[in-house]
């Protein structure tokens, strides 16, 4: 029995302002607990990309994709204009190199994020288990090359 029960509503008062008090207390006790979880979660599945990315090689796929485009780029004002010469062509493909170079970290935090939102733990650990057998990473060494091979295909 409430010790409060006897009391008239005015008396009473601030005893209901314990118990909201203790009510929003409590909410946010849970509110900053889930949040420490699934910030844990997070850190938890940043580890797991992070290992993904090294066994992707991913710092080499990043490479594979800023030659491709350079290819495709010299390959293009080649066509557009066959005067061009290679000094001016070699300019244009450093000054792109460097600005992919530049773009290397918000490549990865994008496809990072990209793959935090779309894979759970463990799909990400076994897209990492893919990616450590030998057609794993076979496909890793293959498929840029096909990528190269199309991207000279379509210019």
């Amino acid at each position: 029995m409430c010790f409060c029960q006897g009391l008239s509503k005015e008396e009473n008062k601030p005893m209901s302002s314990i118990k909201t008090v203790g009510k929003i207390a409590f909410s946010m006790m849970l509110l900053f607990l889930s949040g420490a979880g699934a910030q844990a979660e997070e850190a938890s599945k940043q580890a797991l990309f992070d290992e993904l990315f090294t066994v992707m090689k991913y710092d080499r796929i990043i490479d594979q994709t800023s030659e491709g485009i350079d290819a495709q780029l010299v390959t293009a004002l080649r066509r557009k204009y066959p005067q061009i010469d290679d000094r001016t062509l070699a300019a244009v493909t450093e000054v792109l190199h460097e600005s992919f170079e530049d773009l290397i970290p918000e490549m990865k935090a994008f496809t990072r994020s990209f793959m935090m939102k779309h894979f759970n733990e463990d799909d990400i650990r076994n897209i990492t288990a893919f990616y450590r057998t030998p057609a794993g990473r076979k496909s890793l060494t293959v498929l840029p090359n096909m990528g190269k091979e199309l991207n000279t295909w379509l210019v």
